[in-house]
């Protein structure tokens, strides 16, 4: 079984993505985690207002993957 790094290397290398990053790519993906992390923290309040909310939790657990998505790419 594959570690989640290993995951995200295996698919940058897929997808023909850089590896290396120059200050551009670094910045845009500072963006792109503040951004998911804000989208999730949304999501919780909305989930943490009504927890038995199935619509409430489902959109908890899509940011999270967002944001671990964005973090590990």
């Amino acid at each position: 079984m594959q570690t989640l790094q290993e995951q995200a290397r295996k698919f940058r290398q897929t997808f023909g993505l850089p590896r290396d990053w120059n200050r551009d790519q670094f910045e845009l993906q500072r963006l792109l985690i503040r951004e998911e992390y804000n989208e999730t923290m949304v999501a919780s309040f909305a989930y943490e207002g009504s927890p038995g909310a199935v619509a409430a939790r489902e959109d908890l657990l899509k940011e999270l993957a967002d944001l671990v998505f964005v973090c590990y790419q």
